[in-house]
């Protein structure tokens, strides 16, 4: 499903994907890219990553 929304966004000119999440590791695995680490919606932390299409 990860590789189908990146097909899409390319498709639509997007040139990069952000992923906010706390797992660690996973989305290393498809090529993303840790970014940094910001405040999500409640305030908590989160780990941002980067995927450029």
């Amino acid at each position: 499903m990860l590789r189908y929304a990146e097909i899409l966004a390319k498709t639509d000119g997007i040139q990069c994907t952000y992923i906010s999440t706390n797992d660690n590791g996973l989305y290393e695995k498809y090529g993303y890219k840790f970014l940094k680490i910001m405040q999500d919606v409640n305030g908590e932390d989160s780990r941002v990553y980067v995927k450029y299409l």
